[in-house]
């Protein structure tokens, strides 16, 4: 439920108390997917680095464009990454590894899932399986 300007009018002077409970809860929505964020109209990844894989408390924070707009996609994608920064934290060979070199692999990550992605989409056209429909929207 989108927040109109008489909602945001009510909240701002201390009436929200009055709301009903479903108009307040329609305010916050919280995406499922962690480190994944929408500037504009595309998707970024944006995790903090554990302890363990950072070299000081100042640069904890990475930041990826997914290079995506469809979030069914961002969210495909956001997940893989997520998986792979919580494997790296659990590796202990993995723990000299510098930021630039985790900067690399995530971003040639990134890059092998968009060309995954744009493969999939063209063989689904050129077989006819996809038939007016996103292939990455859940089932």
């Amino acid at each position: 439920m989108p927040l109109v300007p008489s909602v945001l009018a009510r909240y701002r002077t201390g009436a929200h108390r009055r709301l009903p409970a479903k108009e307040i809860w329609a305010m916050a929505r919280r995406r499922d997917v962690q480190n994944l964020l929408r500037r504009g109209n595309i998707w970024y990844w944006r995790p903090r680095l554990p302890v363990s894989l950072s070299q000081s408390d100042l640069n904890r924070k990475l930041s990826f464009s997914l290079r995506q707009s469809d979030h069914h996609r961002a969210r495909f994608m956001a997940r893989r990454l997520n998986t792979m920064l919580a494997e790296m934290r659990l590796r202990r060979d993995l723990r000299a590894t510098r930021q630039d070199g985790l900067k690399a692999l995530f971003k040639a990550e990134i890059d092998r899932m968009n060309d995954m992605m744009d493969d999939l989409v063209t063989t689904a056209k050129a077989t006819g399986s996809m038939q007016n429909q996103d292939i990455w929207k859940p089932i």
